[in-house]
């Protein structure tokens, strides 16, 4: 911990940078020394104090009730952010602090049979997106083709925020979903040009295929599906006619859940 009056003694953006990672710290460790945390804040803008910050940061301006942790860890966090900004640092979704921690998979609720199959997706942020999603949902067990980004991947493991650890997952072929479609599990795609959302019957149990961000999902998983219980689409009214395949995902997995599902897989 570096002294205020040391702090002081440094250039602008050098003390900005100092006093943020100091902050960030403090919201790790989710421990919030009020006093501490209001020295660093009296570094901040060196004529006037944060009274004088302009109308986007309102909130600096007003210190809250040392007594309240959670006002005092938003204050924090918005005076973390706002520093970030002065010294030009963009944070990547996968940067953010996660306050829950490990997530504890004997605690975990999911529904049975309710699978999903990736192919191809290229982008880690994307997989690790959609197994925050697919937990968060109530997945099962999420099949990974041997061409998608690995939910290993940093960036994966960041934006997912613990969830590949709570999932079951595999790497898989499109080969082991057609056998299981042979053995009576049905399968459906989430692709363009298919039944509405609205109006999509979705099974119970069943594999959804998620395809890649560029070319959507193959023929031949394309035609898997069809010889099953075919393909859920998102309508949309906008000029562009897709979606980031995280976004979509979330959407579809959101419909799927609300069915008519009222026994759990608990502790997996």
């Amino acid at each position: 911990m570096i002294p205020i009056e040391k702090l002081r003694k440094f250039p602008q953006n050098q003390r900005y940078r100092k006093i943020a990672k100091e902050l960030l710290q403090y919201e790790e460790t989710e421990t919030f020394p009020a006093e501490r945390i209001y020295a660093l804040a009296g570094l901040v803008e060196d004529k006037g104090g944060l009274d004088r910050l302009d109308h986007r940061w309102p909130g600096l301006s007003k210190p809250p009730d040392i007594q309240q942790t959670s006002d005092i860890r938003r204050w924090t966090n918005t005076l973390r952010h706002y520093l970030y900004t002065q010294v030009g640092i963009v944070q990547a979704d996968w940067d953010f602090v996660d306050t829950q921690g490990k997530l504890d998979r004997a605690r975990r609720r999911c529904f049975p049979g309710m699978q999903i199959f990736l192919e191809d997706v290229r982008s880690p942020f994307n997989v690790g997106s959609i197994f925050r999603t697919a937990e968060s949902f109530g997945v099962e067990k999420v099949y990974v083709s041997p061409l998608c980004a690995s939910p290993m991947h940093p960036r994966a493991v960041r934006s997912a925020k613990g969830c590949i650890e709570a999932l079951d997952w595999e790497l898989a072929t499109l080969e082991a979903i057609k056998h299981m479609q042979q053995e009576g599990m049905q399968v459906f795609a989430m692709e363009t040009g298919g039944t509405s959302l609205s109006e999509f019957a979705f099974p119970n149990k069943a594999v959804m295929l998620v395809g890649s961000e560029e070319l959507g999902l193959s023929p031949e998983a394309l035609s898997l599906a069809d010889s099953s219980a075919g393909r859920v689409s998102i309508p949309t009214y906008g000029l562009k006619a897709s979606l980031n395949v995280s976004s979509a995902f979330a959407i579809v997995m959101h419909a799927w859940s609300r069915g008519s599902r009222t026994i759990f897989c608990e502790g997996i």
